[in-house]
């Protein structure tokens, strides 16, 4: 299936979205823009760098798509009728969508994969080449283990000590009583 027209309007959205306010909820259904208003003031338009991340469950991978939208392409939205000076390359004004495949397996080092294909922007900075495992440092000196005696010493003539462990021992009777 070919996704191409699905991404580029999903990127358009996303763009639109940084420009301009949502309709209000009383506008729902009646159309926005009267014929005798014109066309709205026009926003401030920059390019922008998008990121779309889906899943591919065939090859256990993510795809991070990456779209630039100028400001020149969001003003032909914004006014049909506009055209661009010196327009010759459409393709250079518009959008630019790449993608990244980012395997899953091995779960180690996918940290890594993602901040890569995502960039510095999103997940910040840090080292791609080096893999964060969340084990403890070997150098590092644990606490040392309690030593148990195999036999505690129990007090001599205490009834009560041995019958409460017999009582665990054999378990739950029958008739409630423990």
């Amino acid at each position: 299936m070919d996704r191409d027209a699905y991404l580029v309007a999903v990127f358009l959205g996303m763009a639109q979205a940084h420009f301009y306010s949502p309709p209000p909820a009383a506008n729902k259904g009646r159309p926005m823009i009267k014929l005798k208003e014109g066309i709205p003031p026009c926003p401030d338009f920059r390019d922008l760098k998008l990121r779309i991340i889906t899943h591919n469950t065939e090859t256990s991978s993510f795809i991070v798509y990456t779209g630039h939208v100028t400001s020149r392409f969001l003003q032909k939205f914004h006014d049909p009728s506009y055209a661009c000076p010196n327009d010759d390359n459409a393709s250079s004004s518009g959008i630019k969508i790449e993608y990244t495949r980012v395997p899953v397996w091995p779960i180690l080092g996918l940290r890594e994969r993602l901040g890569k294909a995502l960039g510095d922007e999103i997940v910040g900075a840090f080292n791609q080449d080096e893999m964060k495992t969340w084990e403890k440092d070997p150098g590092e000196k644990r606490g040392e283990k309690r030593k148990r005696d195999l036999c505690p010493k129990l007090p001599i003539g205490d009834k009560n000590v041995s019958s409460e462990r017999d009582k665990r021992r054999r378990g739950p009777q029958k008739g409630g009583q423990a």
